[in-house]
């Protein structure tokens, strides 16, 4: 719909509105990632689209306007939108390739895509770059001349967009993660589609077949865009000849031909002009691949139908179109590439006056890149890939295979952050020179990193693409990003740098910015470096960008204001995905004079940057303890001392020296975040004379209370606020902690201290603190059960009842007596089973449908005996043993009681559960009264953990929401009762939408 107001135009179509301003318009448009529900092939499902749109909304800008387009993603997937071909002049932040000039929007979020369409007109497309998620993510991108400019041919009668793509049955990106993750081959897609259709030579797709409907006598404009992920196509309508007038958005030199040959990124406007008189016949419209390389792929053929409208007043009106003759075009062999140099050989640019071929006639950089496929070590331990010979496929370029950062490259550049995360050192030429296309050299391995070719401003450059035989020769589509290129030469066989530049063309060669290397051959291009930022070049052929034939150019900016990159956009996406490095090796550490290797983590005991973490010592190694313990069946040996921040303290023997010391401030609040690592013991802690404000607990925040002990279990966190006295106290004071017991077995008896010290007064600094009184503070008894409680207490689809407790096995030793009770073995249990820890990955059997002889998916909802849990214990103690797990729809709603026994004696029991956070709806003593003690429940505002304490002879109710799929472990983190079996798993089920499904594993994930 077009209104004109005051002399002002205004657009509106349902997927933009337009705003008009006196020298350019601003359009505005809207893609709301989602998905929707798409069949092809008699295959329905859930698809990644733009507003539910397969293939995607067109966006019809004039050139000159402003584009404002807000992308708000929906979908669990992270998403960034290219403008494929779009220069992106000073505005390389709307670019969109992910990790290069952003980061990816992530769920939930919204980028506005800004820029201005400068010198451009014709065919574009738009499509998602990040992953394969551009096999359902794309739309046309159509430039229309300013208003008034006419095109340099006559105007046709319509413009019609035909689109090419790929259709899979299966999730694309789960065929690309496997595929890395074997190092083999991806399968290949189902079928090509023509505007989203797969057409009649597929199965079940008669109905959905593009059908092109045209009037005798007229000229049409089709705007052909190659969409697919991993095809070069030829394309021709049958008994019609097509007249080439574009590329790239590019006007070239008209010439006629009944094939197109188009790449993937490349658009190509053909006009159509039809037979003078209805034709008695409609005509197929094909496309198949041109296909060069040694790999498998898609040999199908997609088809539409060129439809004439049957004159009005005529016998035709009456006659179905089905029974009009379907005629066939004949399209060139899969591997034709006579044609393909035929036909790239005629592209040439209309170099005239209105439309100027400005080749760069003078080269600031010449550069020599080989392209083409290579092979990396297969990164799985003791297996072989699926690549050649054992490896795992890779491709480079100039034996680069290029890593993607995890940091935007455009934002390390502009922030002078790029230390790690590119090196500024691309290689101009192949370190190592060979006979690119002759017989292959033994090494096919390449190099890997983030490297990145630097020129100055303005550079004109020349670059030769040489294709390698490595693993069999192919041709490439590679395009830039942020430029358009001429293409002055091209040839078979290794390029030869005294003699191919003088056949270069440099009048009026095409202008493009998606090239072919010519499978075999080499390929030369030319352009000038004027945009400023970091711009993207790969081969688009998905799979090869996938395995690395990528490499970035960084444009440096110029010396005038409209020479350099403008800040980034207040919106631009961050990626807030923080890497740390873990190194896992030995260090020699000192403790209680006792000097020993331990396995640390960067070579530190622990890392410093927690204000207190509790953690215990032994002088012998705990690998070696609970071996033994494990072998002879009976309790280990407690640990030589309790740690706070890796230091035992004053209080033991041989390290009054080395004491963790928190320095303060006086009138000062601090937050402290305490965290027992402990292996096995619950622990009081306090500091002397002070009040702590307990503020969170297992990272969910809490009604704020006032208390001078915290109990803290194993896996548990507690954040307190510590107020400093207003003024210096002339005192130190202990920080303490110390066991909370409540089971018959041995325990270190023993506690640790830290030293909680005030920065004296400027005018007091000759004091010396060493002669100040230490204040201690007083902890709880070690079995103080009611300090315990008291602290702690601060419509359902599952309701579950689990007994929690020790128990035995019979001795495994033939004929020996073990050191358990009454020559048992210890042993743990939930509801009676001991779990058997499995030789695969539970959630790997999951995933992969192959849970038989791993694992039993009828874990028991309650005690197949019920008892009185924690009254005089039964004469049978031996448990049952098994890997059993407890099986959740989507989204369950489940309440679970744990109740302590006393069949080897009552104990508290720190129960921590992985993915999930619960609500402690209520605790108590004795046993568990169903018709009672729910009555009691705290559902307002219970306190929110991952771990809780089942109390010493009582029982603790929780409730959750299943709503995170996968499998999840559950035990006692009292390392050694997890040792013994006090253990199980939860299966929660995929949900219904895609966003309630397990997402697939990664590339790296190890194997067992």
């Amino acid at each position: 719909m077009v209104h004109v107001l005051n002399g002002t135009i205004l657009i509106l179509n349902k997927n933009a509105t337009f705003t008009t301003f006196s020298i350019t318009i601003t359009r505005h448009y809207k893609f709301d990632i989602k998905h929707q529900n798409v069949t092809r092939l008699c295959h329905t499902k859930s698809i990644v689209t733009v507003n539910g749109q397969f293939p995607g909304p067109r966006i019809v800008a004039r050139e000159g306007d402003h584009v404002l387009i807000k992308v708000v993603n929906h979908v669990q997937n992270n998403i960034s939108i290219h403008w494929h071909g779009i220069r992106q002049l000073r505005s390389g932040w709307a670019d969109g390739p992910a990790y290069v000039t952003q980061c990816p929007i992530q769920t939930g979020n919204n980028y506005v895509y800004n820029f201005t369409i400068t010198g451009q007109r014709g065919t574009l497309f738009w499509h998602a770059h990040i992953s394969w998620l551009r096999s359902t993510v794309y739309g046309p991108l159509i430039i229309l001349p300013k208003r008034g400019v006419p095109y340099p041919f006559a105007k046709p009668y319509k413009e019609i967009p035909i689109i090419f793509g790929e259709w899979w049955n299966v999730n694309p990106e789960a065929v690309i993660s496997q595929a890395l993750q074997t190092g083999g081959g991806p399968n290949v897609s189902d079928a090509y589609t023509i505007n989203g259709l797969p057409g009649p030579f597929y199965n079940c797709s008669a109905k959905d077949t593009f059908k092109l409907k045209v009037q005798s006598g007229k000229t049409y404009l089709l705007r052909l865009i190659n969409a697919a992920l991993n095809d070069e196509l030829f394309f021709s309508i049958a008994n019609h000849t097509l007249k080439v007038v574009e590329a790239d958005a590019i006007y070239v030199k008209p010439f006629e031909t009944d094939t197109i040959l188009i790449a993937p990124g490349q658009t190509t406007n053909v006009l159509l002009k039809t037979k003078a008189n209805f034709p008695n016949a409609t005509f197929f419209m094909t496309a198949r691949p041109y296909a060069t390389g040694l790999g498998t792929f898609d040999n199908s053929t997609v088809a539409a139908i060129l439809e004439y409208e049957s004159p009005s007043k005529t016998l035709h009106s009456t006659l179905p179109m089905k029974k009009l003759p379907l005629f066939k075009p004949v399209l060139p062999a899969l591997n034709d590439t006579s044609f393909a140099t035929k036909f790239s050989n005629k592209l040439r640019s209309l170099a005239n006056a209105q439309f100027p071929a400005n080749v760069p006639q003078k080269v600031d950089k010449h550069f020599f890149f080989t392209i083409g496929l290579g092979t990396n070590p297969c990164s799985n331990s003791n297996q072989t890939c699926q690549g050649p010979n054992g490896t795992m496929f890779a491709a480079s370029v100039n034996n680069v295979s290029f890593a993607m950062p995890t940091t935007a490259l455009l934002q390390a550049h502009f922030t002078g952050q790029s230390n790690a995360v590119y090196s500024p050192y691309f290689p101009s030429s192949p370190l190592i020179p060979f006979n690119y296309t002759g017989t292959p050299p033994n090494n096919t391995m390449v190099g890997n990193g983030t490297k990145l070719m630097v020129l100055p401003f303005n550079t004109s450059v020349e670059l030769v693409m040489q294709d390698t035989s490595i693993l069999g020769v192919e041709s490439h589509p590679l395009h830039l990003h942020g430029f358009n290129f001429f293409v002055v030469g091209q040839g078979f066989g290794n390029f030869d740098r005294n003699k191919d530049p003088a056949n270069f063309n440099l009048v009026d060669p095409v202008e493009r910015n998606t090239v072919g290397v010519p499978s075999g051959g080499w390929v030369a291009i030319r352009f000038l470096a004027d945009n400023p930022g970091v711009w993207f070049m790969h081969c688009h052929l998905e799979i090869h960008t996938s395995w690395g034939l990528k490499m970035a150019w960084l444009v440096l900016d110029g010396k005038l204001p409209n020479q350099k990159l403008l800040p980034p956009p207040a919106d631009l996406p961050t990626c807030i995905t923080r890497h740390h490095k873990f190194e896992i090796k030995q260090q020699k550490v000192t403790r209680l004079c006792h000097t020993k290797s331990i396995v640390t983590v960067n070579g530190q005991f622990p890392r410093q940057k927690i204000i207190a973490r509790e953690g215990e010592w032994w002088n012998a190694d705990p690998e070696a303890i609970i071996s033994q313990a494990l072998q002879t069946g009976g309790g280990p040996n407690a640990y030589d001392a309790y740690t706070i921040n890796g230091f035992p303290g004053p209080l033991h023997n041989c390290f009054a020296k080395d004491a963790f010391k928190l320095k303060v401030q006086p009138g000062k609040t601090y937050l402290l975040r305490l965290i027992n690592a402990a292996l096995n013991d619950e622990l009081f802690f306090s500091i002397a004379n002070h009040t702590l404000k307990v503020v969170e607990v297992d990272a969910v925040y809490v009604k704020p209370f006032e208390t001078r002990t915290i109990l803290i279990a194993p896996g548990q966190t507690t954040n307190v606020l510590l107020k400093t006295k207003p003024n210096f106290p002339i005192a130190t004071f202990f920080m303490t902690a110390r066991p909370y017991v409540t089971g018959q077995g041995t325990f270190d008896n023993t506690t640790v201290a830290g030293i909680l010290e005030y920065d004296s007064p400027s005018k007091t600094k000759t004091l010396n603190t060493k002669r100040l009184p230490l204040l201690k503070p007083n902890l709880p008894a070690l079995n103080d059960t009611s300090f315990a409680t008291k602290f702690a207490n601060k419509p359902l689809d599952k309701h579950f009842f689990f007994t929690i407790g020790l128990g035995t096995n019979p001795c495994s030793q033939n004929k020996q007596t073990c050191q358990g009770p009454n020559g048992t073995m210890f042993a743990a249990s939930v509801n009676n089973i001991s779990f058997a820890m499995p030789n695969t990955a539970l959630l790997q059997s999951h995933f992969s449908g192959q849970s038989s002889g791993v694992y039993i998916p009828d874990f028991p909802t309650n005690p197949i005996t019920p008892l009185n849990y924690i009254g005089p214990p039964p004469k049978d103690t031996m448990v049952s043993n098994g890997t059993k797990l407890m099986v959740l729809p989507f989204n369950s709603r489940v309440e679970l009681v744990m109740q302590d026994t006393s069949i080897l004696g009552a104990e508290s029991h720190p129960l921590h559960l992985h993915g999930f956070n619960f609500f402690v709806v209520g605790q108590g003593f004795g046993n568990f009264d169903p018709n009672k003690d729910p009555k009691k429940f705290n559902l307002v505002d219970p306190v929110e953990r991952n771990t809780v304490g089942v109390p010493s002879g009582g029982w603790v109710a929780i409730h959750f929401l299943a709503d995170n799929p996968g499998v999840w472990f559950m035990h006692c983190h009292l390392e050694i009762h997890t040792s013994w079996g006090l253990k199980m798993g939860w299966v929660v089920l995929d949900g219904k939408l895609p966003n309630q499904k397990l997402l697939p594993s990664p590339a790296d994930l190890p194997k067992c």
